[in-house]
């Protein structure tokens, strides 16, 4: 039984979502696996995918996460150019070593606000917008109520 299909069984009996580090080909296989079992919530992480792959996941409601790479690696970028907001979550995936303008810089979860602003470029919408939507986007997928705003 692979990985997936044996996180995707547990996850079902915890009623938790899926986290899947499935890039390239794996996403589809694992795509499969979690339709097959149904857990509440999935995110394929760090996510590579063929663009077809893709289109499915987000049509079956998933969420897909893109790294700092998105600030210059150009698939990444078309990634995020082809997935609503409604699906895309941010993340550092510390301690991975970036190139491009992170070179030889430490990974932290302090990259994810960069993340945000390349997001926010590339989908023509406001910082504040790509940064509700997303923290938005974790509460959904891990079941959770966001807190209301501390304004109201």
């Amino acid at each position: 039984m692979r990985p997936s299909a044996r996180r995707s069984i547990v996850a079902v009996r915890l009623a938790l979502p899926v986290v899947l580090h499935t890039p390239h080909a794996a996403a589809a296989v694992a795509l499969n696996i979690v339709q097959r079992y149904g857990p509440p919530g999935a995110l394929f992480h760090w996510h590579k995918g063929a663009p077809e792959t893709t289109a499915a996941l987000c049509q079956a409601g998933y969420f897909l996460s893109v790294t700092p790479e998105v600030c210059y690696r150009e698939r990444d970028r078309q990634l995020v150019q082809s997935v609503p907001l409604d699906n895309l979550l941010l993340e550092s995936d510390g301690p991975w070593a970036y190139g491009g303008e992170f070179a030889g810089q430490r990974t932290t979860s302090a990259l994810v606000a960069r993340v945000a602003e390349e997001v926010a470029q590339l989908k023509g919408v406001p910082l504040a917008v790509v940064q509700e939507v997303t923290t938005a986007n974790a509460y959904r997928l891990f079941g959770q109520t966001l807190p209301p705003a501390a304004d109201q």
